[in-house]
């Protein structure tokens, strides 16, 4: 059984569920391509949702400490108040999209705040710097943003507390880096991520520190609808999808590719409101497995480990 440090964090920005689980041996057998099976199929599943969005740097929150947006990162004032912030370059937006021109932030932030309700001393920390281009400020579809911290080695963007009450602290660091695109080449719109998280916390029954090792993603979805009209933020109609790239863990990794074209429909709802897969394949890819998802119709799949069918388990079931 491999180590399922298995953070399936799929489909950017709301492309995120996370299952973590440590286990003992390397490597990647039969029960570990079935939990693979199960994140795919929940990828193509939300795959329509994450098009629609369509504006994912603004959806993403990572650019909402730009001033052009009107809003300062997801913090109370009291901490703003202890940080540095720099802000530099052109943070036009004409096309509104929530992505400027060409402009960066960085933010420094090490704030120690009393809670007088848990009686808990915080101690939050944020380093990192966001850069942002629109290389067409005229199609709110068009942009990228990259997120980093020169600051680190390992460039990792930080963001995490520590929480100190009587004698015993708590910890919780995130770590991030990457960066997200969009672009709109006539009717087809496209999506590019490539990113890498890691992660340390205090287990608090055992007071241990627990470092969840990074997990690489490089993914990609296009998307072409039936109807002309369309752009993202409209509820997603019918049309075709194409999803494929690779991620990569401590112990194994995994390609994914569409063979076939994946076709949505309204008329199979996600809970989201948004078209979902009616017919299709799907291919994933590990050293040892070869997982097939051959789509049947409105939630009817079926799915085979090296040419046998499983049931795929879903993450965090």
């Amino acid at each position: 059984m491999v180590r399922r440090t298995l953070m399936i964090v799929f489909l950017v920005g709301g492309l995120m569920g996370m299952a973590c689980q440590k286990k003992e041996t390397t490597g990647m057998d039969a029960s570990d391509a079935a939990f693979v099976a199960g994140a795919v199929l929940d990828g193509v599943e939300g795959a329509g949702q994450e098009v629609n969005q369509g504006r994912l740097m603004k959806t993403d929150g990572w650019l909402s400490g730009f001033p052009s947006i009107g809003k300062r990162p997801d913090l109370r004032a009291s901490i703003l108040k202890a940080c540095t912030e720099q802000y530099g370059g052109d943070t036009t937006d004409l096309d509104m999209d929530g992505v400027p021109v060409q402009a960066f932030f960085s933010v420094n932030c090490d704030t120690t705040v009393f809670d007088s309700a848990s009686g808990a001393l915080f101690t939050f920390r944020i380093h990192g710097r966001v850069s942002a281009v629109d290389n067409n400020d005229q199609d709110p579809f068009v942009g990228s943003v990259t997120v980093d911290n020169p600051g680190r080695v390992d460039s990792f963007f930080l963001h995490g507390f520590e929480a100190t009450v009587d004698t015993e602290t708590l910890l919780v660091h995130f770590y991030q880096k990457g960066s997200l695109s969009s672009d709109h080449q006539q009717q087809t719109f496209s999506v590019q991520t490539n990113w890498t998280w890691k992660a340390e916390f205090t287990d608090s029954a055992t007071g241990q520190l627990v470092r969840i090792p990074a997990v690489y993603r490089s993914w990609s979805i296009r998307f072409r609808p039936q109807d002309p009209a369309w752009r993202p933020g409209d509820t997603l109609r019918d049309g075709v999808m194409w999803l494929g790239g690779s991620m990569r863990f401590a112990d194994f990794s995994f390609r994914m590719a569409t063979p076939e074209s994946l076709v949505y429909s309204v008329n199979c709802p996600t809970p989201s409101g948004d078209a979902g897969p009616i017919s299709g394949l799907v291919v994933a890819e590990t050293d040892q497995h070869l997982i097939r998802i051959r789509i049947l119709g409105c939630r009817r799949y079926r799915v085979e480990l090296d040419g046998n069918p499983i049931q795929p388990v879903r993450p965090g079931a």
